[in-house]
């Protein structure tokens, strides 16, 4: 765009051909013993330097103005294609959020892209691969596979060396309790609210035993939705909440009001017994 052609015209590299030119024509001139060649170079390089030092703060503003910046704290970088994350992440590109995965696994990678998500291949723990996934102007690094161990790295890294404000981690169900301790010694927070049956519902997606539903918060202790008991833990799972315009994932640290709606991943088989416990705490669709 002509945006992006000016502001490439105003911080592109300049001097190099004066440069060159003054050295070669100062070469000349001190060899015909002129001694104007040696004031030329010197001016040429201080018209560079001072060039240099001028614009180089103004890049910032100029980006700005020309609307070429790219956004900060937008969307999220999900560590992980599998059902589960997909699953996820559609619920955020529905609410409006941009999203990029990253994994190593082929197949999980190219259902992603059938699925029109942006997809970088590869091990997400390179530097080359977050820098590709511009994961330093994402909102969250969210570590959504069935390793608790990589999933903090991931949400490590992304803060450590890209500055990224927020993170998330998936935890196994039943191998949890010191991985989430980790992870809020941390500062992280637990995706889905607790420890979670990954694989399980990334099996019942990828064979269709599966489907979201959304359900609004009601008057009555909206609270409640945070402690589902033991026995929902694998028929229920929220993905994500909504307030508003603004949609952000389901974590422990969620606290939901009168009118908020949540994405809840529900088991098809224990779909009415799920309905009933929602709609028994104040949920309505």
């Amino acid at each position: 765009s002509w945006r992006e052609r000016a502001f490439i015209a105003w911080v592109g590299p300049r001097g190099i051909v004066a440069a060159a030119v003054a050295t070669l024509f100062a070469e000349r001139l001190d060899a015909a013993g002129d001694p104007a060649g040696h004031a030329l170079r010197a001016l040429v390089f201080l018209v560079i330097a001072i060039t240099v030092v001028v614009q180089g703060p103004l890049v910032g503003p100029a980006a700005r103005l020309l609307g070429v910046q790219r956004p900060r704290n937008h969307g999220y970088a999900i560590l992980g294609a599998t059902p589960l994350a997909l699953e996820l992440a559609q619920a955020l590109r529905d609410g409006g959020e941009p999203v990029v995965l990253l994994d190593a696994n082929a197949d999980h990678c190219r259902e992603a892209e059938e699925r029109g998500f942006d997809v970088i291949f590869g091990n997400a723990l390179e530097e080359t691969r977050l820098a590709r996934a511009e994961i330093d102007t994402r909102r969250a690094a969210i570590g959504a596979l069935p390793n608790a161990a990589l999933n903090l790295l991931f949400v490590e890294r992304a803060r450590r060396e890209f500055g990224v404000p927020a993170g998330m981690i998936a935890i196994p169900r039943g191998t949890g309790a010191v991985q989430q301790d980790a992870a809020r010694e941390a500062g992280w927070s637990v995706l889905f609210g607790a420890p979670a049956e990954l694989e399980l519902w990334s099996v019942r997606l990828h064979r269709g035993l599966a489907h979201v539903e959304e359900w609004t918060v009601g008057e009555a202790r909206p609270g409640e939705a945070l402690a589902s008991p033991e026995e929902m833990a694998t028929t229920l799972l929220p993905l994500v909440s909504r307030r508003g315009e603004r949609v952000r994932p389901f974590d422990d640290r969620v606290t939901l009001r009168p009118g908020d709606r949540v994405a809840w991943l529900v088991f098809d088989e224990r779909a009415e017994s799920a309905r009933a416990w929602l709609a028994g705490r104040g949920f309505t669709r």
